[in-house]
Parts: C-alpha cells; sequence; structure tokens
C-alpha cells in the first residue's frame, strides 16, 4: 500500500498509524496483514460514512501531540513529517497548523501544486479562498480539536476548506515551502463532484463566511465576499456550467468592481473561450503590466 509504505519509509519515527477502513472494497485487512510493526492500528467503520467520518475517527482514536492526514491515494516524501515537526516545535506557540506544498501526478505526469505562501494570521486570507489544502498535506496540534471541534460531516464537500477556516481562527499557520507530497490522481479514481452537493456546500459556508467578516470593515467585507463568488463562478466554469458560473461572476464583480479576474472570465464567457486553456493567465498577467504601468505613470506624474 503506497501510503502506509511512504509513511514507514520515513526519517521521524515517533508516530502511530491509525488506519480507518471506511468500508472499503480493495482488500485492506488482507494487505495491512503484510506489515509486521506494531505502530500500525487499524479500525474498521460498520458502514461507510465518508473521507472526513474517517479521519474524525482518527482523530478521536490518535494518541500523539500532533495529527496528520494521508488520503489512500497519497504519499509523502521521506522528510515530510520530520520537517514538519522541527517547524512546529520551532515557531512560536500561537501555532496550531503547519502545512507544506504538493504535487499532483496525473499517469506519469508531474505538476506542481499550489505553493505554500500565508502564514501567521491567515483567517482573513483564508475567509477569501483556501490557502491550505490538501489534508495529506496538513499537520494539525491534537489540542486545536478540543477548541474547534472536528470535520463537519453534515457538509456534503469542502469540509476541509471549513476546518482550516476554523482552525485559522483560532491559530496561526506555519508552512514547509517544499512539495513534501505527492497526489495520485485522475477523474476515475476520486470523488466524482456532484455540483449541487457541493454547491448546497458552497451556500452553507458563504453564511458562516458572512457572520465571520462582520469584525471587518466594509471594503474588506466585500473583498472577501468577491473573491468567494469568484471561486463559486470559475468551479462551475471547469465543470461546464456556464450560465449559472456567469451569475456567480456577476455577483463577484458587483461587491468588488476591481476585480479584474471576474471580469475576465465573464469575459471569456461571452467569446466562448476556455479559460484553462492558459488565455486566463495571460490576460491576468496583461493586467497586471497596465496596472504596474499606470502606477508608475502616477507616481512620475
Amino acid at each position: 500500500m503506497r501510503a502506509i509504505d511512504s509513511v514507514l519509509a520515513q526519517t521521524y519515527e515517533n508516530f502511530e498509524i491509525v488506519v480507518v477502513d471506511d468500508c472499503s472494497t480493495d482488500d485492506t485487512v488482507e494487505a495491512l496483514e503484510e506489515y509486521d510493526d506494531d505502530r500500525i492500528r487499524y479500525i474498521q467503520h460498520d458502514k461507510n460514512q465518508g473521507a472526513c467520518a474517517a479521519r474524525n475517527t482518527g482523530i478521536k482514536q490518535s494518541n500523539g501531540q500532533y495529527v496528520a492526514f494521508l488520503d489512500s491515494d497519497d504519499e509523502w516524501d521521506l522528510t515530510k513529517l520530520a520537517k514538519q515537526v522541527d517547524c512546529m516545535e520551532n515557531t512560536s506557540d500561537c501555532v496550531g497548523v503547519v502545512y507544506t506544498g504538493y504535487r499532483v501526478k496525473r499517469s506519469d505526469i508531474v505538476e506542481l501544486g499550489q505553493v505554500p505562501s500565508k502564514r501567521g494570521d491567515i483567517h482573513r486570507a483564508q475567509l477569501a479562498k483556501d490557502w491550505v489544502s490538501p489534508t495529506s498535506a496538513v499537520m494539525v496540534k491534537s489540542e486545536c480539536f478540543d477548541e474547534v471541534g472536528i470535520f463537519d460531516t453534515g457538509l456534503a464537500a469542502r469540509q476541509d476548506y471549513d476546518m482550516w477556516l476554523r482552525l485559522s481562527y483560532s491559530y496561526e499557520f506555519e508552512y514547509v515551502k517544499e512539495p513534501l507530497v505527492t497526489l495520485h490522481t485522475n477523474r476515475n479514481n476520486r470523488i466524482t463532484d456532484n455540483i449541487d452537493a457541493r454547491m448546497n456546500a458552497h451556500q452553507i459556508l458563504l453564511k458562516r463566511i458572512r457572520a465571520r467578516i462582520v469584525e471587518f470593515d466594509s471594503i474588506t467585507q466585500h473583498q472577501i465576499l468577491s473573491s468567494q463568488y469568484f471561486n463559486i463562478g470559475r468551479y462551475l466554469q471547469r465543470n461546464g456550467q456556464d450560465r449559472r458560473a456567469a451569475k456567480f461572476f456577476i455577483l463577484s464583480v458587483a461587491h468588488n468592481i476591481f476585480n479584474f479576474t471576474s471580469w475576465l472570465c465573464l469575459l471569456l464567457l461571452l467569446l466562448h473561450l476556455n479559460p484553462d486553456s492558459g488565455i486566463l493567465l495571460k490576460m491576468k498577467n496583461s493586467v497586471k503590466k497596465i496596472k504596474f504601468k499606470y502606477n508608475r505613470l502616477e507616481i512620475n506624474g
């Protein structure tokens, strides 16, 4: 099993492995019998409850000072735990989460995922978008779950974002700026998106976010909501829901008329162009250059 092999190969060896079997059909029990390591504990759910319920079981059953998640399709680099533990133990006591960069592997193609860039108090930034995912790249102090609770299994999707959001409200974040996790994925072996279920989760999270942002000034509130509506629009656009996406891009610019990325996505929709073809990135870079030149003119003027 790729995931377990990558944990057992860690240079940091003071750990336990809690394997939670959510009624899988991949002969997990037989595969685990090949390992002669008393650090491995096996727990089986009576019925399938979903990935976040499995994570919650792991959290409740763990005995360590930290909890690090690893999905069965993924794997850690050899020094992943060592670098996260070192980071956690040599930073502020206010830090409750350390996350890393990651790679995405599809067949034989490996791409670099989101590079960590937010540390410290990231709550304001996290309200606008998720800077932390995926779960396989995250390590959390066990005591943090006593404060913020466990994963919300009532959400049909985006449970990880909800968790990072709650953690960011109470704790600071730190990162190891290296890709120390590999996500093995293709459209067939990951959970297929249920668009309606995900949209329902978006609406629930928007209500929670609206309740959080009242502490900020009006401009910041509108900027956060603009970013959230843009994120929903991009999700719909990537899933072929162009008409529904347009509605959210319009909501985005209604909250922040200077959200140029939402304007660009609306333009691409009108032109029937695919933003994932690289056109959006080129147009965003062009807008940045124009803004930079304008700022220079203002300074020189």
